[in-house]
This record gives C-alpha cells, structure tokens and sequence, in this order.
C-alpha cells in the first residue's frame, strides 16, 4: 500500500496486517503522493520534491541540492484504482469531502494504468 496515512487512530487492522508481514506499506508525505500521480499522468519518469528530505522518508532515495535547495527523488505512480471517502459524489467525479468540493475526474483518469 502507499500512502500518506494508512490508518484511523482506533484502527488495529492494519497494524496487525503489517505486523504480520501481509500487506507491504510505502508512507509518503500527501505533496509527494500527489506529485507522484501527476507526474504518472504526465508522462514523467520521475520528479525531485523537496519534501521529506532530511527525515526518514527520504532514506535510501536520491538526493540533490538544486540551485541550493534539496531535493528528493520521487517516481511517478501509476494506479489500478483509489480508495476517496467523501460525503458525497456525482457521476463527473465531484466530490464532496468534508464541506470542500474537489472536482479530479479528468487528472484521475488520465494517471491510472491503461487497461492492458
């Protein structure tokens, strides 16, 4: 699973699951996950954010100082499917989520995987 939070505080489910080496997890900061699906949707091979660097969600990737600021490699997402809990949707994709409103069909169509 990647992620920005996977799980509710009064959760355990997925604790158990990962404890028990049955769902493998990627935490990435919520910039990073959206950085990731655009560059996906764009075609990019890869994108340098400097969010996460110096913490350990950084360790074991790519880094680089660019024009004096650093940098973390970052490779496009490409999804089978989301999981959105919203209050409420429309056929176009709008949604309503926590009183806001965040219309995604056509970013989210175009950076899932192509039916193979």
């Amino acid at each position: 699973m990647i992620c920005s939070f996977p799980r509710q505080v009064d959760s355990q489910i997925f604790d158990d699951l990962y404890r028990r080496g049955k769902v493998e997890l990627e935490l990435v900061p919520q910039g990073n996950l959206a950085a990731r699906i655009q560059a996906a949707g764009a075609g990019l091979g890869a994108v340098f954010t400097p969010t996460g660097y110096g913490t350990p969600l950084a360790e074991g990737k790519e880094t680089r100082d660019i024009d004096g600021r650093h940098y973390v490699l970052e490779y496009p997402i490409k999804a089978d499917f989301a999981l959105i809990k919203a209050t409420r949707a429309t056929a176009g994709a709008t949604w309503s989520i926590a009183r806001r409103r965040a219309t995604l069909a056509r970013s989210w169509r175009q950076r899932r995987k192509p039916p193979s």
